[in-house]
């Protein structure tokens, strides 16, 4: 930690919770790399089974199973966006981490015994 306080801007984590914290980013930011491309792909497969014409003879046996595959598709979608999502609001949230933990240790830079953690699950 820096001798000279700039503010909570200077706040150097720890380098094992650095390297952490990189790992969990690189690995939220694969993550939503795939999600977005399963999303294109499910929109692709949508897109093809909404062109199936359903009026000529011997092209769907069993309708049941479109609308099955319908909503296995919209529902894998909703999926995919909803990941797609989550893993940006990780990234949002451990890009935040350095503040945060400033913040946190200059509120509290007076106590002497281990904080409890169920304080510090309250604060998130």
């Amino acid at each position: 930690m820096d001798e000279k306080d700039n503010g909570p801007l200077s706040y150097k984590l720890p380098e094992l919770v650095e390297s952490v914290r990189q790992g969990w980013i690189f690995s939220a930011q694969g993550a939503a790399v795939v999600s977005v491309l399963l999303c294109g792909a499910e929109t692709q497969l949508i897109a093809i089974v909404q062109g199936i014409d359903t009026t000529k003879p011997k092209v769907l046996e069993n309708p049941a199973a479109l609308r099955f595959l319908m909503l296995l598709s919209y529902s894998a979608f909703i999926i995919n966006a909803s990941a797609t999502i989550a893993s940006l609001l990780m990234i949002d949230r451990l890009g935040e981490m350095p503040l945060r933990a400033k913040k946190f240790f200059d509120a509290h830079s007076g106590l002497l015994e281990p904080l409890d953690h169920d304080y510090l699950l309250e604060q998130h």
